[in-house]
């Protein structure tokens, strides 16, 4: 098994590695006026397999969230499941990781989100 310390590394890897295509995407969208960027081959595809066939097939410990503000099939226990999908959420939350793309396309309020929630800078 993977463990988040060795994700981190390779995100930070991958990440460091494509930062002007990053800033090029960041700065320069294509399409739309939303800032985005996307990392192709982001982790190994063994990883990647690792990580979708984790996922429950039929949405067991999943529930619904409907309301103004979302609609959404979601889980708060990722404990219950395969300790693949615990350590890439955690790793992609990681300080280094957060603060690395923060710097990269020079968005200094970047924060993570403990609580995996996903908030709004006020």
């Amino acid at each position: 098994m993977i463990s988040k310390d060795d994700l981190i590394k390779m995100l930070a890897n991958k990440i460091s590695e494509s930062s002007s295509e990053i800033k090029q995407q960041w700065n320069h969208p294509e399409g739309t006026n939303t800032k985005h960027f996307i990392i192709d081959n982001l982790l190994p595809d063994s990883i990647c397999h690792s990580i979708y066939s984790a996922f429950p097939r039929d949405g067991s410990g999943f529930f619904n969230r409907d309301s103004f503000r979302e609609k959404k099939k979601t889980s708060a226990d990722l404990g219950s499941y395969d300790p693949i999908l615990t350590e890439i959420t955690y790793a992609l939350q990681d300080p280094e990781i957060v603060e690395l793309i923060s710097e990269i396309i020079n968005f200094p309020q970047l924060e993570p989100d403990p609580k995996l929630y996903a908030r709004v800078l006020s």
